[in-house]
């Protein structure tokens, strides 16, 4: 029972010292010192909430940072699709092809698709070149050659202003359709 002689009071304590060994321990004996408490209130925070918020704002990163990557993989599918739009474009062939080759694109090394680019590219420019020649040798479908052929190469070039989406040979071949007197009149 305590007594007056023994009775302590604690008005405020500053640090709890803790000894896991008895009085005159040898070397290795350990000790434990806590400061005083910083957080507001003095509460020391329970580790289970602690790693259940760390756990929490780790998977709201990681959230962030796959959503950020795929918006990138997104923005980098739409710049290759349209650079395949473009090529198609400029080599003359059907803007339907596009889905197809972006799909070779993808399953092929880079190095081999190049090589599919190129062969393409070649066979578009050989086409055109031969198509020209012939179209020179049966009749003149170069401009000038005609009157007729004048008029049915503007109707092409209306087409296809209003239709940019139209190879120089689709639009040629819908102008011949509307205006068969017309293709008559070159034959």
């Amino acid at each position: 029972m305590p007594t007056a002689k023994n009775l302590l009071k604690i008005t405020e304590l500053g640090e709890v010292s803790f000894v896991d060994k008895g009085d005159n321990p040898p070397a290795g004996a350990r000790i434990l010192k806590s400061a005083p408490s910083t957080i507001p209130g003095g509460r020391v925070p329970d580790p289970v909430d602690v790693q259940k918020q760390i756990d929490e704002a780790v998977a709201a990163e990681v959230a962030k940072r796959s959503a950020l990557e795929e918006r990138i993989a997104k923005m980098e599918e739409a710049e290759a699709v349209a650079k395949v739009e473009g090529f198609c474009k400029s080599n003359h062939i059907a803007p339907e092809l596009a889905a197809p080759l972006r799909a070779i694109q993808k399953a092929a090394p880079a190095e081999d698709f190049a090589k599919v680019q190129a062969e393409i590219a070649r066979l578009s420019t050989s086409l055109h070149k031969a198509l020209n020649e012939l179209g020179a040798r049966v009749g003149g479908v170069s401009k000038g050659a005609t009157p007729a052929m004048d008029r049915l190469q503007k109707a092409a070039d209306e087409i296809r202003k209003s239709r940019p989406e139209l190879t120089a040979e689709q639009a040629m071949e819908k102008a011949i359709n509307e205006n068969p007197a017309l293709y008559n009149e070159v034959r």
